[in-house]
């Protein structure tokens, strides 16, 4: 199987193809036709085909919803964690932590270093 995309019209000339080696393998040596000798053209044919129905299958008002729901959550999350550390940041800046807590090993918001670590212990 290959995990290229292709597009609509790449596949079907794939399956034609794959389906044409058989074809000739069954008029040519139809006694070297075996799963062995034809598997692996069959399952990049399904393969194929299964890709070709999934790119003319236009997607249903349902999966449209969900990935519109999907899309709000992320957006949702998205606006959570850059409220939560903005309010972070600003009460950091408030606090006077600041400064030592972004330059923290562990990047540790809750407890910052004390304002009596030099700086060059802290960034060393």
């Amino acid at each position: 199987m290959q995990d290229q995309s292709f597009s609509p019209s790449e596949l079907a000339q794939n399956i034609k193809a794959g389906l044409t080696d058989i074809r000739q393998l069954l008029l040519h040596a139809p006694s070297s036709l075996s799963l062995e000798s034809t598997g692996p053209v069959l399952e990049q044919i399904t393969f194929d085909l299964l890709a070709l129905n999934t790119a003319l299958t236009p997607p249903t008002p349902s999966s449209l919803r969900e990935i519109q729901m999907l899309s709000n959550s992320v957006n949702a999350l998205y606006r959570q964690a850059s409220s939560f550390y903005s309010g972070l940041a600003a009460e950091s800046i408030k606090n006077g932590t600041w400064d030592a807590a972004s330059y923290s090993s562990e990047g540790d918001w809750a407890k910052p270093l004390s304002s009596a670590t030099p700086r060059v212990l802290v960034e060393g």
